[in-house]
């Protein structure tokens, strides 16, 4: 198990009505996340270099093999063999595209062979030329996004609500067993199939749906990927913390130089995981309309809080602790709450659903 237990939104007591069910099965193509606007991201490969520390086997690349025929032109196959303690069918291999190239030796060579100059351009072309990312006895081959779009930051907020990453140096420390899982769970069956294949399209691994937990009492469904590139990506470029979160988290800092719409998207997921309603559904005259978010670290309600306020205009509530020891931020004002049903993009199916209710209600 992990060392930290995924936050998940418990459904025991939760009547979720026909209704919702049947809204949401007349949706066509739900959900719809757009692929734009596209914020290019800086490049990472040398992130990637510090994420090989305590784990053993580097990441490495393919793709690259042209980079590598041009730095045999210039060192000689004969040198490189000697500098770096090679064979020449490794050498070849990495020629033709054969094999991988571990990155700490690609930078190695470029470092030794080439000027400072040269190096940063050379750099650059290998970023945006890598084909995919893998590491030695991984079946996965891993196409890392290289730009933030509404994709990737609505898998962010919600990876950062309601998903951890294991903490794997620790295990490899304690067991000698290297366990680098993602872990996202959730109580819908549509929403957590839906970010199975978010996860497949963005990193062309897959991620299927288990149900070990529901047949044990729990109404939890959940994925866990086992990849050491995403994991390490997640946690070096995103600053996604291993092990234990609580207390933790703060949006990203790419997030939060990023334009509005970017910034939305990370809310939504953050919402989807962490956020909540009235259930609408049980509700049959007048309500007080309110929208929550709890969270166990303060840091992160902190930043959701500027950009729900910076960025949407509205009236935000908090944090504030409550008994239980969680924070929460929340929207009280009907004028906020209406704002924030309107403009927010919910694709959870349950909770985007209470959402339009919400609203409609409230017109």
């Amino acid at each position: 198990m992990l060392e930290n237990p995924v936050q998940v939104i418990r459904t025991s007591g939760l009547a979720i009505s026909n209704r919702i069910q049947n809204d949401f099965k007349k949706l066509d193509n739900f959900p719809t996340l757009p692929s734009t606007p596209a914020l290019r991201l800086n490049n990472y490969l040398d992130r990637l270099l510090t994420a090989t520390d305590g784990l053993r086997a580097p990441i490495r690349v393919s793709g690259v093999s042209n980079f590598v025929k041009c730095i045999v032109g210039k060192a000689g196959a004969r040198q490189i063999e000697k500098d770096l303690s090679i064979s020449n069918a490794c050498l070849r291999g990495w020629c033709t595209g054969r094999r991988t190239v571990p990155l700490p030796t690609l930078k190695k060579m470029i470092e030794m062979y080439y000027t400072k100059n040269m190096q940063v351009k050379l750099w650059e072309k290998i970023f945006d030329s890598a084909r995919y990312f893998t590491s030695i006895g991984s079946p996965h081959r891993v196409s890392l996004p290289r730009s933030l779009t509404p994709e990737l930051s609505y898998f962010l907020g919600y990876l950062y609500g309601d998903g951890c990453l294991s903490n794997a140096p620790r295990r490899l420390q304690k067991n000698g067993k290297l366990l680098c899982e993602i872990k996202i769970a959730d109580f819908s069956y549509e929403h957590i199939k839906n970010m199975s294949k978010l996860f497949q399209k963005l990193f062309n691994v897959n991620a299927p749906v288990r149900n070990e937990r529901i047949h044990k009492g729990q109404q939890v469904l959940y994925i866990d990927p086992k990849c050491k590139v995403i994991h390490q990506f997640l946690n070096h470029v995103f600053g996604m913390p291993i092990g234990e979160k609580k207390g933790k988290l703060r949006v990203p800092a790419v997030i939060l130089q990023a334009g509005t719409e970017l910034r939305k998207w990370f809310v939504a997921g953050f919402f989807d995981a962490d956020g909540g309603t009235p259930k609408m559904e049980e509700l049959k005259h007048r309500f007080r309309p309110r929208i929550m978010i709890k969270q166990a670290s303060l840091g992160i309600l902190r930043d959701i809080t500027q950009i729900l306020q910076d960025d949407m205009g509205l009236i935000v509530f908090g944090p504030y602790r409550e008994v239980t020891g969680v924070w929460c931020i929340s929207l009280e004002s009907r004028s906020s709450v209406k704002r924030f049903c309107a403009l927010l993009p919910s694709i959870h199916p349950v909770k985007s659903w209470r959402l339009r209710e919400m609203l409609r209600r409230l017109q």
